[in-house]
């Protein structure tokens, strides 16, 4: 299958380009405030209320623990402690996350700009969707942009594991389709 998906690939070309670079931008110029933080210590330009308080500390930890050569099973930092390998909010079984952590670690800024490459991943996945239905590049671009920048997301944005699961959904509709 996954061949299938990369043979269908090719049919994006580079005119694909132009579209796909100025849905970047765009990410870049409405989260300018997000992309353009030049340390941690500023918790007013983190995104705020779970995402500082909750994911990004669970990426922080899985990432010391990664670096250091083990799992964490046992977060002591929330409550009174809580098992961490069972919990799904923690991220610690996803692929990206474990790439990360253990190659870069992780902190608050980096947990920040997974978050913003997560929105623009999905907006990728909603252009390539849209553009296999509807055979337009420009179409596509518009349905991208109002995924990228839709209260779903936006409502969403402290909550790491909503929006990973949103950025996914088109990927896994382009590729039922691409595959049929």
């Amino acid at each position: 299958m996954a061949t299938i998906l990369l043979a269908r690939m090719r049919f994006y070309n580079r005119r694909d380009l132009a579209p796909l670079g100025l849905l970047a931008v765009l990410n870049i110029v409405i989260f300018a405030r997000l992309w353009t933080i030049l340390t941690a210590d500023i918790p007013d330009m983190l995104v705020p209320w779970d995402f500082r308080s909750g994911f990004a500390p669970f990426l922080v930890l899985i990432g010391d623990s990664l670096k250091a050569g083990f799992l964490p099973l046992w977060n002591p930092y929330v409550a009174a402690g809580m098992p961490y390998y069972i919990y799904p909010s923690s991220q610690m079984f996803s692929p990206v996350t474990l790439i990360v952590g253990s190659t870069f670690g992780y902190s608050f800024r980096i947990a920040q700009v997974q978050l913003l490459l997560t929105v623009y991943f999905g907006a990728v996945g909603v252009y390539l969707l849209s553009k296999s239905l509807w055979n337009c590049r420009w179409a596509a671009f518009i349905s991208a942009v109002a995924f990228q920048f839709s209260t779903a997301v936006l409502g969403s944005f402290e909550h790491l594991t909503i929006l990973n699961c949103y950025a996914i959904a088109p990927w896994l509709f382009w590729s039922i389709r691409e595959s049929s």
